[in-house]
């Protein structure tokens, strides 16, 4: 679930990670802000570790659309996209933010943050 909370203008991208991740917390909030229109996607990947190797798999994605400019939050309550509990574990979640206007270079821009689940 996405929500914009106000409008934006100050020009930069902003990424707020300081609420309490799973499993303090029944639902994660990401607060994130685009200063202009963006594809806007953030997926979920799964930690696994073999033999001291770290590895990610890709599970789902919350959301993948485009957003105009503005202050959003996004919520996550540990469900995957058939709705079901994720397994207890070490998650990912990405945000990557692509700039669509076409008065400034395409701009990439990624934020990541490790979550638990049990």
């Amino acid at each position: 679930e996405i929500k914009k909370l106000s409008d934006i203008n100050n020009g930069c991208y902003y990424f707020d990670d300081t609420s309490l991740p799973l499993p303090f917390s029944p639902v994660l909030n990401l607060k994130f802000g685009v200063p202009r229109k963006n594809i806007v996607k953030i997926d979920i990947y799964s930690i696994k570790y073999n033999q001291n190797l770290k590895s990610r798999e890709f599970c789902f994605s919350i959301f993948n659309d485009t957003l105009e400019s503005g202050m959003y939050i996004a919520r996550w309550s540990e469900k995957d996209e058939m709705n079901n509990k994720m397994p207890n574990g070490e998650y990912q979640y990405y945000i990557h933010f692509e700039s669509l206007d076409s008065n400034y270079k395409t701009e990439l821009k990624t934020f990541s943050k490790r979550i638990l689940i049990y």
